[in-house]
Formats: structure tokens, C-alpha cells, sequence
């Protein structure tokens, strides 16, 4: 049950291709109305961040793959109020996967 997707705006992506990017790749799944929001754009310690060419390298792959334009909106919410969200509503146990910097769970917890 896959409740939310967050992206650090610090990782693999930036914060502006990052989200649209994974919500393409959801509607190319056939998955919709999974929430995705964005993290601040700086971890919270600096020298973690991914180099910024890095990750217009990789928003443009995902550009480039031809996915279908998303239904699904951006999430209203930022990053770590996602997750708070998700986490305060949930009537059972929620496991987070974080695969790049936790700088959204950390300002979520």
C-alpha cells in the first residue's frame, strides 16, 4: 500500500523535476492518486547535497523517457509535512523508504 512518494529537492533530482518526474513514472505504472511532494532544495548539512549537475542529469532522463503527463496533482504539502500527514493518519504501522538524503524525515520527525 504505497501512501505517499516524497523527493528531496537535495538528492537524486531537483526539486522542481524531481516530483513531476515520479509522478509521470507513476501514471506510467498505472498508479494514480499516490500524493508526491518536494523537500527543501539544501540538506541539512550541505556537504550531502548531490551535485547540481547530477541531478538535472537525471531530471532529464526521466523528461526524455516520453512518460505520460501525470492526472494527479502535486501534493499541496512539502516534503516533511507529507509525511507528518501520512504518518498522523495512519491507523496502522507505516514503514518509510528512504533511498537518498533523509533531510524529510529528519525535519518530519
Amino acid at each position: 500500500d504505497l501512501r505517499a512518494i516524497t523527493t528531496s529537492g537535495a538528492g537524486f533530482a531537483t526539486h522542481h523535476g524531481g516530483p513531476a518526474n515520479m509522478l509521470k513514472l507513476l501514471s506510467f505504472l498505472g498508479i494514480e492518486g499516490v500524493p508526491v511532494s518536494f523537500g527543501p532544495p539544501e540538506s541539512l548539512s550541505p556537504v550531502t547535497t548531490f551535485p547540481l549537475q547530477w541531478r538535472i542529469e537525471i531530471d532529464l532522463f526521466y523528461e526524455n523517457e516520453g512518460f505520460p503527463e501525470a492526472e494527479t496533482p502535486m501534493s499541496m504539502y512539502d516534503s516533511p509535512a507529507l509525511i507528518a500527514k501520512t504518518l498522523r493518519a495512519s491507523s496502522t504501522k507505516v514503514a518509510v523508504v528512504v533511498t537518498g538524503p533523509a533531510t524529510n524525515v529528519a525535519i518530519a520527525l
